[in-house]
């Protein structure tokens, strides 16, 4: 039978829920060089993320994104878009900024709150993409992210909870569980794919200023970044939008589409999840 991978026991979750927790979240994460990144939202529905989760070595942080927007919503975004921004404080995760950094987004156009703190997101390193660039015996995956744990850790992910109710209050101590792990099954791949001989290249290859354009709150402005984003040792990146001068190369392939999800931040656009021959799957 296929174990399955649960949160090591020296990995401690605080939930964070007011605005003495937040400040005690962000201060951590501040001296932190790399935070595992995730979030969950309500299935089939639109708007904003719900949880966000962020995960450190010793500990994961479980952020109640609707509770927070109404009783501290300027200081939440202010924390979040620091957090984000931050181009010495990698965040990893799986096609974040393609599904979750959008319903992150849709939290200042639900609840009113100013600023485009979270319209952008800096050093963002996708395990998906450093996957697909890594040499060796396990370049080829296909099937998500529950392939890539079973291929680089070789066990699985309990999904059971992915499409709970993640808009009811209190979560189950299942949904916590799922939560915590999401993130930080993110430092866990990192930590393998950078352990191949091409590792950290891939990795490197794979971290982009990613900048999602959406409205703000008058619904008349769109969020953009006021300068160039920064290098991070390369000529150029596909995230980074400043200039079309940027592209150091076009991909081009065919594939299956298996998943179409509206864009919560506009009326006619779909996030497409593709099946690549030999690769795995693709959100864009």
């Amino acid at each position: 039978c296929e174990p399955v991978l649960t949160l090591p026991k020296t990995v401690g979750l605080e939930m964070v829920e007011d605005a003495d927790s937040l400040e005690r979240c962000f201060n951590s994460l501040k001296t932190e060089s790399a935070v595992g990144v995730d979030a969950e939202w309500p299935p089939g529905a639109p708007g904003p993320a719900t949880v966000l989760q962020l995960a450190v070595r010793q500990c994961v942080y479980i952020v109640d994104l609707p509770k927070l927007a109404v009783s501290c919503g300027v200081k939440l975004v202010e924390g979040l878009g620091n957090l984000l921004a931050d181009t010495s404080t990698l965040k990893i995760g799986y096609g974040f900024a393609q599904a979750d950094l959008p319903r992150l987004a849709a939290l200042q156009t639900t609840f009113g709150l100013p600023g485009v703190g979270l319209c952008r997101a800096r050093a963002v390193v996708d395990l998906g993409r450093a996957q697909s660039q890594v040499g060796g015996q396990h370049k080829l995956i296909s099937g998500g992210l529950n392939a890539l744990v079973r291929a680089r850790l070789g066990c699985r992910l309990d999904k059971s909870e992915q499409c709970s109710a993640w808009a009811q209050r209190p979560l189950s101590a299942a949904q916590l569980h799922y939560a915590a792990l999401d993130a930080y099954v993110g430092l866990l791949l990192y930590d393998s794919i950078a352990a191949e001989p091409t590792g950290l290249a891939s990795l490197e290859a794979a971290t982009t200023d990613s900048n999602l354009d959406t409205p703000s709150n008058d619904n008349t402005k769109l969020c953009k970044t006021d300068t160039p984003a920064p290098r991070i040792g390369r000529t150029g990146s596909a995230g980074d939008t400043t200039s079309f001068t940027t592209f150091d190369r076009l991909d081009i392939r065919v594939g299956n589409i298996v998943a179409a999800t509206p864009v919560v931040t506009a009326n006619t656009l779909l996030c497409l999840t593709v099946e690549l021959p030999g690769a795995p799957s693709e959100t864009g």
